[in-house]
């Protein structure tokens, strides 16, 4: 996992399209810069938020507080018990993976069903670069997310 220290900048030229409909039902395309993006910079609290967050998910996985199963986890805002009927376990032995003790027994079957979930590569439960600024790699997964090559255009 490629961590940098700037925060996701919101971009307002992003444009989305989405449907209202008039007092007859008729259906009305719209399509501009989403709502939130006004002058209150929602957008933009918005990615400070889950930045603070994140930096607090990352302290304690380094003071061994969580595993990288319960990083992943409450990043993408997923409940144990959404996460045992997708792994086809019971909610506490997932709560049992969040810990750095649970996360040690895990099978390798049960980190690729993981990563799979979280949309990562298996090597992103174990390795964390941190950078000053944002790049963008390159990455290809092979052998079912077991392999990843990342390529960084520095």
């Amino acid at each position: 996992m490629i961590i940098s220290d700037e925060v996701e900048k919101f971009d307002p030229s992003i444009k989305i399209l989405s449907y209202d409909f008039d007092a007859s039902g008729k259906r009305i395309e719209k399509f501009g810069t989403p709502e939130f993006a006004g002058e209150n910079n929602l957008a933009q609290d918005y990615n400070n938020t889950r930045a603070m967050e994140w930096n607090r998910l990352i302290k304690d996985l380094y003071d061994g507080k969580i595993s990288p199963v319960g990083l992943y986890a409450s990043h993408q805002s997923m409940m144990p018990e959404e996460l045992a009927m997708r792994m086809k376990k019971s909610p506490k032995a997932v709560k049992t993976d969040f810990t750095p003790e649970g996360f040690k027994k895990l099978k390798i079957s049960d980190l690729l069903r993981y990563a799979t979930i979280f949309g990562i590569c298996v090597g992103d439960f174990f390795i964390f670069i941190n950078t000053k600024k944002t790049i963008a790699p390159e990455t290809k997964l092979f052998q079912d997310r077991l392999i990843q090559n990342i390529k960084l255009d520095i």
